[in-house]
């Protein structure tokens, strides 16, 4: 089963903690009446650490995730997933600096390629949507409206 080493009140996990899950993976951190609330650290199995706020057993709030494959998010999030400001560095020397929402780019950002490229503007559905500037690594411009990650004009 599970283990709880920390504080209780009232018979419930209430205070700090190291709660480790029946699989091995740990959090350890605040609880209030059962459920990760406040600031804490959870290492899942896969590898994968999250490092921030938790509200009612969810990520909420400021927080930092590193996923396994040494990818990192770092920004606000909302049930679980990244939602508001945030910048994701990806493996490959990509970066995303910007607005998600429900765990996707969506409004302005600024993204910089692994090819040395760069696009500033809105995004939509994980994709540049709207206006915006693409510089691409040899120095060409395009300016104007994207659909989709697709130029339009």
């Amino acid at each position: 089963g599970w283990t709880y080493d920390g504080q209780w009140d009232d018979d419930k996990m209430n205070g700090t903690g190291l709660y480790t899950f029946k699989d091995g993976s740990t959090y350890e951190g605040e609880f209030k009446d059962d459920l990760k609330s406040g600031f804490g650290k959870r290492n899942y199995l896969n590898g994968d650490v999250y490092e921030g706020e938790w509200k009612k057993d969810k990520i909420n709030g400021q927080g930092k995730y590193l996923y396994a494959d040494g990818s990192v998010y770092e920004g606000e999030w909302k049930n679980d997933l990244p939602n508001g400001n945030g910048v994701y560095t990806g493996t490959d020397g990509s970066r995303h600096e910007g607005e998600w929402k429900n765990g996707v780019k969506d409004g302005f950002a600024f993204k910089n390629y692994p090819d040395g490229s760069k696009y500033q503007g809105d995004w939509s559905n994980d994709m540049p949507n709207g206006n915006g500037t693409f510089t691409y690594a040899n120095g060409f411009t395009q300016t104007g409206l994207w659909k989709n990650d697709n130029f339009m004009e």
